[in-house]
């Protein structure tokens, strides 16, 4: 089974590309807090996070860098070989639903 589930805070404004279907992509930072040494730490995690179709025109007029969002979608590894033949390695997270737990800066009702 392959279900991600994520809570953080968008972390730069929202890119959309239109080819054969519409995607938007942007990064979530999620926290991970643990005990290091007795002492209680926090460590950020910075997602990539793809959206296509109506989630991507969902995620374009809603999302905006800090705001507080759940997603819910799947990890997509991909990987590609550069010019030199090295091989590079990505972790997607593909959404499939977005719950935006806070209002919108100023109060405006969201789309």
């Amino acid at each position: 089974m392959n279900i991600t589930v994520l809570v953080g805070r968008v972390g730069k404004s929202v890119t959309v590309h239109q080819g054969e279907k519409k995607v938007a992509s942007f990064t979530l930072a999620t926290h991970t807090y643990f005990t290091k040494d007795g002492k209680s730490e926090k460590r950020t995690e910075w997602h990539k996070v793809v959206a296509y179709g109506a989630m991507a025109d969902f995620a374009a007029r809603n999302l905006y860098k800090g705001r507080l969002i759940a997603i819910l979608g799947y990890n997509y590894p991909s990987k590609w070989e550069d010019q030199n033949g090295q091989i590079h390695y990505n972790q997607d997270v593909v959404v499939r639903h977005i719950e935006l737990l806070e209002k919108r800066e100023g109060g405006q009702n969201d789309k």
